[in-house]
């Protein structure tokens, strides 16, 4: 979608009509701001969201949340994963499972480092689609 201010025909201007339909076709979306600083875009496939992220991290076993923090909705998930995993007090051993917003060496070489199974799911590369294992493993 090219920037709204250039329009062709229209350049700086947009009419009320024009925005009206363009919002009713939803080519954008229909937004009204906060005043909260904090918050921020991000868009997941073609559509935009507007707030902040939960990264939690939970035993299954016992169903409780063992740790978690809320970030902005544009911070990427594999830099978060090292917070999740401070103070966390499991056995060794212990399964870590997580989605493909997870998955990096350096998340999986921390899974590594602290005796924890690494249930991380695999992300397949534009080109390079998952091995049989990969898809299946966990």
């Amino acid at each position: 979608m090219p920037p709204l201010r250039n329009r062709p025909g229209n350049p700086g201007r947009l009419s009320r009509s024009w925005l009206k339909t363009a919002v009713k076709k939803k080519r954008i979306p229909f937004v009204t701001y906060s005043d909260d600083h904090d918050a921020t875009w991000v868009r997941k496939g073609k559509k935009p969201y507007y707030g902040y992220k939960a990264h939690v991290v939970a035993d299954t076993t016992e169903w409780c949340v063992l740790n978690g923090h809320v970030t902005p909705a544009h911070v990427a998930d594999t830099t978060e994963f090292e917070n999740l995993m401070e103070n966390l007090s499991r056995t060794e051993a212990s399964p870590v499972c997580a989605d493909k917003g997870y998955a990096s060496k350096k998340n999986r070489g921390l899974c590594a480092a602290h005796g924890y199974e690494d249930g991380i799911m695999y992300k397949a590369a534009r080109g390079k689609p998952l091995t049989f294992f990969q898809r299946f493993s966990v």
